[in-house]
């Protein structure tokens, strides 16, 4: 298929992906857990990052001594903290979107299945899930240090770590639908994932134009709204509650995106599926 055709049925399979989750929006519960605790990482973040601005007593006096404790960790507890929140982020996000990726692969088939039998196949992939966070987590920690490091010394070649995140995030783009469709290991995963993003480049652009468009469209009010007023100094708990807003929509759009991966893969996979199937939704 040409670049342009690709790119052209990319921004089909993202609008029917949107028009997927409107017309089965329990898929939304897959990612409550995560926003949930999303939730709650922001709200302690956040309480951390205005301990600069509030004094003492604006805090509870077991938050801040909280603060006080984990600032004066020896450097080693501090990152290997890091290092166990962030796998811990990435499995929850990784199982429960495996999850996912099940549920929607049995909709595009027209099988009825229950949230328990995808959870369930979930749980039979869990020790997989847990070496690709594990893996992710070390990669990912890697570059962001780089990216720091660069960024601090040589910002001129702090672009070089940025491209390499870059690059790893397209090379892993269909990791989860690999994960979940195919018994296999974490490296014969990424090179699928890989060739398979090869193959189907422009369709894949084609659709992130199309989500990242949605974004940008949902986000530009807030952004708007918050260098007008400055809310993280005149309006802090207006601060907390629009970002709460932003995490909600962006668990949304996240979910879009891993029902467009798993469009893809699938249409990847079945190439006997038409394009002429695929029409932008009527709301």
């Amino acid at each position: 298929m040409e670049p342009r055709a690709q790119f052209k049925s990319g921004l089909y399979t993202a609008s029917y992906s949107l028009s997927l989750l409107t017309r089965h929006k329990k898929l939304l519960l897959f990612f409550g857990i995560p926003l949930l605790a999303r939730m709650i990482f922001i709200t302690i973040t956040y309480n951390m990052l205005i301990s600069s601005l509030a004094t003492p007593n604006d805090l509870s006096l077991e938050l801040h001594t909280l603060i006080n404790s984990v600032t004066t960790l020896p450097a080693f507890v501090r990152y290997f903290g890091i290092f166990f929140l962030t796998l811990c982020a990435l499995t929850t996000v990784a199982f429960f979107s495996v999850a996912l990726v099940h549920h929607i692969l049995a909709i595009l088939e027209n099988e009825e299945t229950p949230l328990r039998a995808s959870f369930s196949h979930a749980w039979q992939k869990f020790m997989l899930i847990v070496e690709w966070s594990t893996f992710a987590t070390v990669i990912v920690l890697y570059l962001q240090m780089m990216n720091a490091y660069t960024q601090r010394h040589f910002f001129i070649a702090s672009i070089i770590p940025l491209m390499l995140i870059g690059l790893w995030s397209l090379a892993t783009f269909y990791i989860l639908p690999v994960i979940s469709t195919q018994k296999t290991s974490i490296f014969t995963a990424i090179k699928t994932s890989y060739y398979a993003v090869k193959e189907t480049f422009f369709a894949l652009l084609g659709g992130q134009v199309f989500i990242g468009l949605m974004v940008l469209l949902a986000y530009v009010p807030f952004i708007i709204i918050d260098l007008s007023v400055n809310l993280a100094e005149n309006h802090p708990l207006l601060f907390l509650m629009v970002h709460t807003i932003i995490t909600v929509f962006g668990r949304i759009f996240a979910t879009i995106n891993i029902i467009f991966k798993t469009v893809m893969y699938y249409q990847h996979k079945q190439p006997e599926v038409e394009l002429a199937q695929l029409r932008y939704p009527r709301f």
